[in-house]
C-alpha cells in the first residue's frame, strides 16, 4: 500500500503534470470567454451521386428521366440545417435580397423535401428557387438546436453545397461544419455487417485509443520500481526513464483519441439524423 502511494505521489509530483494541468486550466477559461452568445445557424451533408454526367458517361441513344424530365447527372445531396447558438433565430433576422439558400455550381434543382424537423411549431420549409438554380429554407424561428434534415435531388456539378444569407448580427452568415462524420451517414453503415461497422467507425478506434492511453498512465502512476526493473531485462536504463517514457506515450495516446473522439462527435440534433 505505501509503495503504492509513494508511486502515486512521485507521479503527481512530476512538473509536467502540473504544467499540464495548467494549460488545461487556461484553455477552459479561453473557451469560456469566446464561447458563443448569438444566433449561429450553420449546416453539415452528405451526398450520393446516382448518375455521372462526364462525357461518354451515357450513351447518346440512352435518356434517363427524373419524375418525366430528362437528367444527365443526378445527385441526392442531404443538409442537416440547425441554430447552433444559444439565442433564437427570428425569420426577420435573415435579410430580404440574400435568403437561407443552397447551390451545387451548374444545373438545376429538381426536387426538395424536408425528411426530419425538430419541431413544427418552427414552420421551416424548403422550396426551390424560381430558376431552380438553388434551394431556399424559410422559417418563422429557430430556438437552439431547432432544425431540419433535407433532402435535395439536383443535376449540379459540385458535391459540396454552397450557402448564401445575410443574418443579421451573423456577420459569417450560415456556417458550413463539413461533411458528415462517417458513423452518421446511414447508407454506408446499412451495407456493412455491424462487426464491420463497429471497426471502421472513429469513435471506436477514438475511444480504443483513449483506453490505452490512460492505461499506460496508470501503469507509470501505480506500478512500483521493482516491476519496471523485471521488465527491463538488459538493464540499461532506470525505472525513472520507463516511467516517464510511459508518461508520455500514455499522454500521447490520450490526446490523439480525445482528438479523434473531438472531431467525430455529433454536433447536430439527434432527431436530425439522415435518412438512407
Amino acid at each position: 500500500m505505501n509503495e503504492t502511494l509513494s508511486s502515486a505521489f512521485w507521479y503527481m509530483n512530476q512538473g509536467w503534470v502540473g504544467v499540464t494541468v495548467g494549460i488545461c486550466g487556461i484553455l477552459y477559461a479561453v473557451y469560456q470567454t469566446m464561447r458563443r452568445t448569438h444566433a449561429a445557424p450553420c449546416f453539415q451533408y452528405t451526398n450520393q451521386r446516382f448518375i455521372e454526367g462526364s462525357d461518354g458517361a451515357i450513351p447518346g441513344k440512352v435518356e434517363v428521366l427524373f419524375d418525366g424530365t430528362a437528367v444527365d447527372r443526378l445527385t441526392l445531396t442531404q443538409i442537416v440545417f440547425w441554430n447552433d447558438g444559444p439565442t433564437p433565430l427570428r425569420s426577420q433576422d435573415i435579410g430580404g435580397n440574400t435568403p437561407i439558400s443552397f447551390s451545387f455550381g451548374d444545373g438545376s434543382i429538381l426536387d426538395v423535401e424536408l425528411s426530419a424537423v425538430t419541431r413544427t411549431a418552427n414552420n421551416l420549409a424548403a422550396k426551390p428557387s424560381e430558376d431552380r438554380k438553388s434551394a431556399s429554407v424559410i422559417f418563422d424561428f429557430l430556438d437552439k438546436d431547432d432544425g431540419a434534415t433535407i433532402r435535395i435531388w439536383h443535376t449540379g456539378t459540385k458535391l459540396r453545397p454552397s450557402c448564401s444569407a445575410t443574418v443579421i448580427g451573423v456577420p459569417q452568415g450560415v456556417k458550413s461544419l463539413g461533411r458528415l462524420p462517417l458513423q452518421y451517414a446511414m447508407r454506408q453503415r446499412r451495407r456493412q455487417t455491424f462487426l464491420i461497422s463497429l471497426l471502421r467507425s472513429p469513435g471506436t478506434v477514438g475511444a480504443a485509443t483513449v483506453i490505452m492511453g490512460l492505461a499506460a498512465l496508470a501503469g507509470t502512476a501505480f506500478l512500483n520500481d521493482d516491476v519496471f526493473m523485471k521488465l527491463n531485462q538488459l538493464g540499461e536504463k532506470t525505472a525513472l526513464t520507463l516511467r516517464t517514457a510511459g508518461a508520455v506515450v500514455g499522454a500521447l495516446y490520450l490526446a490523439l483519441g480525445t482528438s479523434l473522439l473531438w472531431l467525430n462527435r455529433r454536433r447536430f440534433p439527434k432527431g436530425l439524423q439522415p435518412e438512407d
